[in-house]
């Protein structure tokens, strides 16, 4: 039950407590003006070098060739066909990009571009994902990741020093098995309280820290 806590967490990039000026204040611009909408951005690197510069008809018909198959799952999508400005164009000549604007929240704009990144066709042109919805998600997934990685060479430095501290096996598991028990604890009650509010994705580093 307690590893479930990691499905549960926010990811939101916001840090406004709900009910504060701030919340209210965004909650009644949503309300005056609608919601914004999720921006994210869709990178084109050249990989096959006959597409030419990213400004040549062909290099635009190949990006738009691939996101066809988007269309129907966003609400837009700018490209320096539709909109030409050479912010769209990299200095070098080589890339360009796509703002989508996503139907829902950023999480799910993001995992969408993400499967449509995975299944094009990346022969001729690399993709990547980018945006405040891209940063989140996978500094959330690193974040997670180096935890796991911390706590794997910590633990075992921290049995070796208890050890030489308390002279004895037994006596030395009793801490360590305490704070897993601490840990594994809090995250429980971490989850189920999850259900009622929202709880940010660092609550887990603070939570193992204080374990």
């Amino acid at each position: 039950y307690a590893s479930g806590l990691f499905q549960h967490l926010s990811a939101d990039d916001s840090f406004a407590a709900s009910g504060t000026a701030a919340d209210l204040a965004q909650k009644r611009i949503e309300a005056e003006f609608g919601a914004s909408p999720s921006s994210e951005i869709l990178l084109f690197e050249r990989v096959d070098d006959q597409l030419g510069d990213a400004k040549s008809p062909a290099f635009q018909q190949k990006v738009l060739d691939l996101l066809k198959p988007l269309r129907d799952d966003v609400e837009s999508i700018t490209t320096y066909t539709s909109q030409p400005n050479d912010a769209f164009i990299s200095h070098d000549g080589a890339a360009t990009y796509a703002v989508v604007v996503g139907k829902s929240d950023r999480a799910a704009t993001y995992h969408t571009l993400q499967q449509f990144a995975d299944h094009a066709d990346q022969s001729q042109v690399k993709i990547s994902v980018g945006g405040t919805a891209a940063t989140i998600e996978q500094t959330t997934g690193e974040g997670s990741k180096d935890l796991v990685q911390a706590e794997m060479i910590s633990l075992p430095i921290l049995l070796v020093l208890l050890l030489v501290f308390f002279r004895s096996g037994v006596a030395s598991l009793v801490p360590l098995g305490m704070s897993g028990v601490t840990i594994v604890g809090a995250f429980a009650i971490a989850r189920f309280i999850s259900s009622f509010i929202s709880i940010d994705q660092y609550a887990v580093n603070v939570i193992t820290i204080l374990g």
